[in-house]
């Protein structure tokens, strides 16, 4: 009986950071488009190039 409720938690759990990651990545992607925040690749493209 523990490990079903160690394997439920276990699974919310996982449930829960992929969707917070999913929140927190799409919340970024909307921040660089609206231009709020620099796209850190062409930054580090143009640094390599300079």
């Amino acid at each position: 009986m523990r490990v079903q409720y160690f394997l439920i938690a276990f699974l919310l759990s996982m449930i829960m950071w992929v969707l917070s990651f999913d929140a927190t990545r799409d919340a970024y992607h909307a921040a660089e488009y609206a231009h709020v925040i620099p796209n850190e690749h062409i930054r580090a493209r143009l640094s390599h190039i300079l």
